[in-house]
């Protein structure tokens, strides 16, 4: 009986060690795999519209925006460790490591986060009616993609486009948000998006709200629609504006990490053509 024992006890050490080293082995042949798969993403974006000048403490706020950025994307696209690096007077350079294309946490980092309510024409279904062209002056079709699961196909998704008249005009432009909260509530995970103002954005927020109490109005994030325009019920004194629905989760969960890392004092323009890359040595 000792016998066996201690031959089962031997098998089963050479069994561990066995299993050890393959996963050890399988480790190291992941790293090696991901490591030359690697590139070095090198872009270079200007601050700003040609032509205009750019002061050092723009230029300098813009990096520290962009690198907490980069640090808060790096989960949700699974990127490498990357670099903001200034490039004085008006250009910075942008080092994005990851696998994959980098188009996508790219146009996500590059974000300016300025913030524009607009009011919907007064007649709802007016796109039903008339063609884009055909709108009065003074309004453009915004559109929302609506991401939507397929019940009959696990975990697909399809896009409806709903589209609406905004006028071009915004009756309030927000430049940066004092935070921007993100919950999702309930087994069917609702989306609930809270934006707070600073203190002169409030006031003028629950003025403008007054004044167009019964009016559809949508907000958009650097000319793009997030989600649905919504009716102004009263006027909203809380400091906060919230959106609530059944939306698709990574967006808005991206868009509130974008928004809470601060906002770019001027749009960023990219001049380079396309990414340069490198494969990582």
């Amino acid at each position: 009986m000792a016998a066996r024992r201690s031959a089962l006890t031997a098998y089963l050490k050479r069994a561990f060690l066995f299993g050890g080293t393959a996963l050890c082995l399988f480790a190291l042949m992941a790293a090696i795999w991901a490591r030359g798969a690697t590139e070095t993403h090198r872009v270079i974006y200007r601050l700003g519209p040609p032509g205009e000048a750019v002061a050092d403490g723009e230029l300098r706020h813009t990096v520290e925006v962009l690198a907490e950025r980069l640090a808060v994307l790096r989960r949700e696209f699974k990127t490498g460790r990357g670099a903001i690096l200034p490039l004085p007077p008006d250009r910075l350079e942008v080092q994005l490591r990851c696998r994959s294309d980098p188009v996508r946490p790219l146009a996500w980092l590059a974000m300016q986060g300025r913030a524009e309510f607009r009011l919907l024409h007064p007649q709802d279904d007016l796109l039903g009616s008339a063609a884009a062209e055909d709108l009065p002056p003074g309004y453009e079709v915004k559109v929302f993609k609506e991401r939507r699961y397929i019940l009959t196909r696990l975990n697909e998704l399809k896009t409806v486009e709903h589209r609406y008249a905004v006028e071009r005009e915004p009756l309030l432009t927000i430049g940066e948000f004092k935070e921007v909260s993100f919950a999702t509530v309930g087994r069917q995970r609702t989306v609930v998006l809270t934006f707070h103002f600073k203190e002169p954005d409030a006031k003028a927020f629950a003025s403008l709200t007054a004044l167009h109490a019964g009016r559809t109005m949508a907000m958009l994030i650097d000319g793009a629609m997030f989600f649905p325009p919504k009716e102004i019920e009263s006027a909203l004194t809380t400091g906060a504006v919230q959106m609530q629905g059944a939306y698709y989760i990574p967006p808005l969960r991206r868009l509130a990490k974008v928004l809470n890392c601060g906002s770019l004092p001027l749009p960023l323009e990219r001049l380079s053509p396309a990414a340069a890359s490198e494969k990582e040595s």
